[in-house]
Parts: structure tokens; C-alpha cells; sequence
């Protein structure tokens, strides 16, 4: 049983949680009572003590308390700065509901929400992405930027690129920002489309208990209309296609990009080129593709099913139409996952070494 008076004192000293620990409840319980007692309308001050803000920021956002105080959030927000509340202790940015109420407070801008929390917009940037929450882009006023790079697909860096974004690139639901992620030694890659894109900023750094790399985030409308024009939508998986609007000439440097980002190329004793895609299209359009233009062996395209229950399709390349086709995606080409071609000059060195040992003519091709 909770007495009135012994609240109130309690109320002077001490949090609603440490009160409920004195009486083995719940916090909720503490408010509730607080509510019946009119300790909430006749104090002034619960919300101007620290460790009350402090307790209750560990759930609700400023709006939140503010209703429930029934004050205005500019009064929450002054007393969690006069008592030099640390928003950077309590990440509240990892609550969807307290960043999208901020973001709402705020008309969309992290730069404000930095301003008043103390959280890097960065920060707030990656968790906004994750909770598909819309904000403010301040990129163009701050950063240069090419907007109309995707727009015509006219070169081979273009060409690979879209490949690469095929597979690898992720559209926000507002089709309002894009982002494009990969590991730390495959860092260059991301750095290349920057410089194209004239784009000044920083790249994102991540690491997690998976993976370290590096992550390129554009918010450009723009952009992105041209990106879903050539087929990279928001939520793809499934829905990838090779584009009409890239011509034959370059088509081999979009399929070169799309190995990149979902290929495999097997390693000194493993003669395979894989394609996987939950999309079945893109790989039969890249099968028919690849057989007419270059007169390979017919392979069959194989559905695996994964433990989530999606179905991954797999297009594997063997023996002489491997060479064959590396050989043509390679050709002339200017830019590529390192790692991926250092495989490649594996297995043509090896495959030139056969031929020399049969007619003792050709030279060894250096890597």
C-alpha cells in the first residue's frame, strides 16, 4: 500500500525508479499513484528534477513527457539542458518512435535534432535508414553533387555501375535517398562512384560484429528516378532485370558490375563463374545474352531454397565458356572488383600455360 505523504517525501529525494524499487513495483504503478495523490498537478518541479528526466527519457520522447506533465516540449527540452542531461548516454535515436517524433519537431532536419541532442547526424542518418524513416536531405546545400549522372547510360563506368547497383544498391521507400555499401578492402570501389558523382562529402564508416566497410548515402530525388528509369527499385530482391536502356556495346559492363556485386569467381582449383539473384528474369535475360553473343554452352539456371523460405537461383559457367566469357567481360574494361579479376588472370594464365605446353607459342601473360 502506498501512502501519500510518505510518496511526497520519497518524491524529494529520490526517481520514480528508485521508489519503485523501495516498493518492490512497477514504475508504473509509482506514476499512477502520483496521478491519484495530485502530486503531478500540484508539483511544479517533478519535471525539473534530473534523475525524474533522466528516468523518464529511458522510454519516452520529450513529447511524451510533455503531454504527460502537460506542459508545451519546449519547456521538457529547456530543463533536460539546464540540468545538462547527456542524450548521447541514452541513444535514444535506436527508438522509432522518439526519432520520428524528433524528426516531426523538427520539420525533418538532423542537423536541428544534432543541435538540440548532441547526437551526430550520421548517427541519427544510419538508424533512420534502418526504421525507413523520411528526413530533410541536406546534401545539396551543403556537398556537390552530379544529379544527373544515371540519367543516360552512355559510358563503361556507367554501365558498371548500374550493374553493381543492381545487386548491391538499397532505395529508400520515399525513392528519396539511395545507398550503396560494401567491405573495407573494396573501399576504392565506393570512392570511384563518389568521384563521379562529384560528390565532396565523407564516406560512412561502419563495424559491426559481421562486417567493417564503407558506405556511400546520396539523398537526390533525382537520382533515384533515374536509378528506378533503369530498373533499380526500392525493395528489388526479386524484382531485378537487365535494362533496356543500356545498349549491346555496354551491356557486358553491366553484367561485369552485377558478378561484382552478386557473382563468384572461382579461385585457383575452382574453374566456376556464378550469378545468384533471388530475381529469375535478370539471370535467364543475362543466359540468353551471353549464349547468343558468344555461342556458349547451354547451362541451366538452379533454384536453391534458403532457410528463410526465399528461393535463390544460381547460373553457373564451366570449363572453356568460364574463359570464354571472363575473357569477353574483361576486355577493354577499366574498372572491376580487383579480387574478382586477380581470379580471372589465375585461370587465364593457367589456361595460356596449357595451350603453351601443347604448341609451345604463345607467351605468358604477365599479371
Amino acid at each position: 500500500m502506498i501512502n501519500e505523504d510518505e510518496l511526497r517525501s520519497k518524491l524529494e529525494e529520490k526517481s520514480v525508479a528508485q521508489i519503485a524499487k523501495d516498493y518492490n513495483c512497477s514504475e508504473n504503478t509509482i506514476r499512477r499513484a502520483m496521478k491519484k495523490f495530485g502530486l503531478i498537478k500540484t508539483s511544479k518541479k517533478l519535471y525539473q528534477n534530473k534523475e525524474i528526466l533522466l528516468d523518464m527519457l529511458q522510454t519516452k520522447t520529450v513529447q511524451e513527457i510533455a503531454d504527460y506533465f502537460n506542459v508545451d516540449n519546449h519547456t521538457i527540452s529547456r530543463w533536460i539542458n539546464k540540468n545538462n542531461i547527456s542524450f548521447n548516454d541514452k541513444k535514444l535515436y535506436r527508438n522509432k518512435t522518439w526519432l520520428e517524433q524528433k524528426l516531426k519537431e523538427f520539420n525533418g532536419s538532423l542537423s536541428a535534432i544534432s543541435k538540440e541532442t548532441g547526437y551526430k547526424k550520421d548517427t541519427m542518418l544510419e538508424w533512420c535508414y534502418k526504421f525507413n524513416l523520411k528526413h530533410t536531405p541536406e546534401f545539396n546545400k551543403k556537398y556537390n553533387l552530379n544529379i544527373d549522372y544515371f540519367k543516360n547510360i552512355d559510358s563503361e563506368i556507367k554501365a558498371y555501375y548500374l550493374g553493381f547497383g543492381m545487386a548491391d544498391f538499397g532505395i529508400s521507400k520515399d525513392c528519396y535517398s539511395f545507398e550503396f555499401r560494401l567491405k573495407k578492402d573494396d573501399k576504392y570501389i565506393i570512392e570511384k562512384l563518389a568521384k563521379e558523382l562529384n560528390y565532396t562529402a565523407d564516406l560512412y564508416h561502419f563495424k559491426d560484429s559481421i562486417r567493417e566497410g564503407y558506405s556511400l548515402r546520396i539523398s537526390s530525388k533525382e537520382i533515384c528516378k533515374d536509378l528506378i528509369y533503369h530498373g533499380i527499385v526500392p525493395n528489388k530482391s526479386g524484382k531485378e532485370v537487365l535494362p533496356n536502356t543500356v545498349s549491346k556495346e555496354l551491356i557486358k559492363h553491366f553484367i561485369r558490375g552485377f558478378i561484382d556485386g552478386d557473382g563468384y569467381i572461382g579461385g585457383i582449383k575452382d574453374k566456376t563463374l556464378a550469378i545468384c539473384s533471388m530475381s529469375y528474369n535478370i539471370l535467364l535475360s543475362i543466359k540468353l545474352f551471353l549464349e547468343k553473343e558468344l555461342n556458349i554452352k547451354e547451362y541451366k539456371i538452379k533454384p536453391t531454397l534458403k532457410e528463410s523460405g526465399n528461393i535463390l537461383y544460381y547460373y553457373k559457367i564451366y570449363g572453356d565458356s568460364f574463359i570464354k566469357v571472363l575473357d569477353y567481360l574483361y576486355k577493354d574494361s577499366t574498372i572491376y572488383l580487383t579480387r574478382k579479376h586477380d581470379n580471372y588472370l589465375i585461370h587465364l594464365n593457367k589456361d595460356i600455360n596449357r595451350k603453351n605446353k601443347k604448341s609451345k607459342k604463345a607467351p605468358l601473360l604477365s599479371n
